[in-house]
């Protein structure tokens, strides 16, 4: 479950299946001062029967009017 904290979003150990495996998603998000973007990173790990891997996403968003 995620946690709002002032300007910051942030989520940790968050599961959910996919292509016959786990994924599991950690992130931390911040929205900027005018409200018109967010940036942060998201820390991932995948595993299925046989395989594992992990990674870092860095995420950005911008408002669209």
């Amino acid at each position: 479950p995620a946690s709002i904290t002032g300007n910051t979003i942030s989520w940790s150990g968050v599961m959910f299946p996919e292509d016959g495996g786990t994924t599991t998603s950690s992130a931390t998000l911040t929205l900027a001062a005018d409200f018109n973007s967010f940036a942060g990173t998201e820390t991932w790990s995948f595993r299925d029967g046989s395989f594992s891997c992990s990674g870092t996403t860095e995420i950005t968003g911008q408002r669209v009017n």
